[in-house]
């Protein structure tokens, strides 16, 4: 005998219920769980003569299992503090900070003086190829002395454009 075979007495709200009369009582709790409350109370009434009260012994053991399980399920939902929070990594210790300014051309003097002296590479926007992005910061002669100096602290930094013109 399978699930879909087993005698029926009705139906409880869509639900098929077991005419336990008909159906070994080993098989009473596996038709029985997947029933709501109702169901199995209609079911225990057609329970044989004398075993009534194993049928209602049941549904009560199964109410209590369901029980359970809608309690686990709710400290589940309710309780998320038990998950483990991931630890946070402390920030890198950085050695400096980026500053964006525009500089006069005496003062950039002092800043490529200062990174001379503390042995830093050549300001980045140097060696830039857009030859309107140098120009729109400095004279044309300005920067020819800045990409001279560069070329002479760094012979291996290279412009990539030699061809300097301003607007």
């Amino acid at each position: 005998m399978t699930d879909e075979d087993f005698p029926v007495l009705g139906l409880h709200r869509g639900q098929p219920v077991p005419l336990l009369r008909e159906i070994p009582q080993v098989r009473w709790r596996e038709l029985l769980a997947p029933l709501t409350d109702g169901a199995r109370r209609q079911a225990a009434q057609s329970a044989p003569h004398g075993q009534h009260g194993d049928a209602l012994v049941l549904i009560a053991e199964l109410e209590l299992e369901d029980l359970e399980r809608e309690q686990a399920l709710r400290d589940a939902v309710d309780e998320p503090s038990r998950l483990i929070a991931p630890t946070a990594r402390k920030p890198r210790s950085l050695t400096g900070r980026q500053v964006n300014v525009r500089l006069r051309w005496r003062d950039f003097e002092s800043l490529e003086e200062a990174a001379d002296i503390a042995a830093a590479p050549p300001p980045s926007w140097l060696a830039s190829s857009s030859s309107t992005e140098l120009s729109a910061c400095c004279t044309s002669t300005a920067v020819s002395t800045a990409q001279a100096g560069a070329r002479a602290r760094h012979p291996t930094t290279t412009p990539r454009s030699e061809n300097i013109t301003s607007r």
